[in-house]
């Protein structure tokens, strides 16, 4: 089988996708990324080919205007997004890779839920299934709004790539909905809030951490525990997320780890009196800490829980209060939600998280939710091309 995978994001939202290539490679499946270009090292790591979508100025561009994605008001602020970013562009780009590398008979497309567009774009070009993977439960909550967006402030940009690709523009679909939905967290975590619809499968947290390459620059563990404190890799957080955690655990009387590639994240203030790390050996450094305080991220919420470390989640904005709140209920983590921001509330949930042992409701081996992925796509696949006649690879 070939396995052509498709992300958009910083790490959280790419190594997943990189756990499942890996493990389609050890499965004896030809595994193709498109991801951004700094992510081509991890690929090969991977054992898959790489495709970059963007450069390093482009994808530079597009980090520094993430932090806008939290304050859309709606279609046209999207469709702003869009434009300023040259995501019209880029989302041709990806469809004609895609649409040009499909197989017949032997292919299925990967993407990550919501933002992969071109996945089913590709699909309904070339006759062949798409896969949506999303990786917290948000993306399925919000899917009616963010459809809505897309059709509203999208629509004139979708129909024009459309045309460019050779699909018709004469209908009302913009494009066609995936054929297998794939959930990154286990049932549990699913349980803990509003589940995911009838016929899509959870497969378990996806940790892509043995694909992650440190930046450039002092990378080593403290030599004395330490709170770490860590926004994951990305820009988009609230202005005031590290000056708040810091002095939170600062309060604390602990000694404080901060993990950001982007030293202006921090304030004269909290440089001076933390250890600063440009990216670390993940795996070592969350269990040398006393306790984490992040952001929410899933990824950083499902190493805490395989770990066994406790954690502060402290959230604002995507998917991070809902990761917050499922978390809370689950007893696997605190959760100061941005309605409650102070450094008093972030010290009191992270004494409370210190003094209360952490415990993981399912603890599954490694490895498990990408073999479980894979193995849902590969029957799928199976089922799909034996009750469909190979064509030659453009849509009916």
């Amino acid at each position: 089988m070939r396995v052509l995978i498709v992300t958009h994001g910083t790490d959280g939202d790419v190594l997943p996708f990189l756990s499942l290539a890996g493990t389609m490679v050890e499965r004896r499946h030809q595994a193709t990324v498109l991801t951004h270009q700094r992510y081509g090292p991890a690929v090969t790591a991977a054992g898959a080919e790489f495709i970059p979508i963007d450069d390093a100025d482009s994808e530079q561009s597009l980090l520094a205007a993430t932090p806008r994605l939290l304050c859309l008001r709606g279609p046209a602020d999207l469709r702003d997004f869009y434009q300023d970013c040259g995501l019209w562009e880029q989302l041709s780009l990806e469809t004609e890779a895609l649409t040009a590398a499909v197989e017949p008979g032997r292919t299925v497309l990967v993407g990550r839920h919501t933002s992969a567009l071109s996945v089913l774009l590709a699909a309904e070009l070339t006759d062949v299934p798409a896969v949506w993977l999303a990786l917290s439960p948000i993306q399925y909550m919000t899917w009616p709004m963010a459809s809505y967006n897309y059709r509203a402030g999208l629509g004139d940009g979708l129909r024009q790539v459309r045309h460019e690709v050779g699909l018709p523009v004469d209908g009302e679909a913009l494009f066609r909905p995936p054929d297998l939905d794939l959930a990154g967290w286990p049932d549990w975590f699913d349980r803990a809030g509003e589940s995911v619809p009838t016929g899509v499968h959870c497969c378990g947290f996806l940790n892509g951490d043995r694909y992650r390459f440190a930046p450039a620059g002092r990378t080593a563990a403290p030599a004395r525990p330490s709170v770490l404190v860590t926004g994951g890799t990305g820009r988009m957080l609230q202005d005031d997320f590290y000056a708040v955690t810091v002095a939170g655990a600062m309060a604390t009387g602990h000694p404080v780890t901060v993990v950001t590639p982007f030293a202006d994240l921090l304030g004269p203030a909290e440089r001076g009196r933390v250890t600063w790390l440009p990216g670390a050996n993940y795996h070592e450094l969350f269990t040398r800490s006393l306790a984490v305080i992040h952001h929410g991220g899933i990824g950083t919420l499902a190493r805490c829980v395989e770990l066994g470390i406790p954690q502060v989640i402290v959230s604002a904005g995507g998917d991070r209060s809902d990761n917050g709140a499922r978390a809370a209920v689950r007893g696997v983590g605190e959760w100061v939600d941005f309605r409650d921001w102070s450094p008093a509330n972030v010290a009191a949930a992270l004494e409370r998280a210190v003094r209360r042992p952490p415990r993981n409701p399912a603890p599954a081996a490694a490895g498990e939710a990408a073999r479980r992925a894979t193995e849902h796509i590969e029957r799928f696949a199976a089922d799909w091309w034996a009750r469909r006649p190979v064509t030659d690879g453009r849509a009916r």
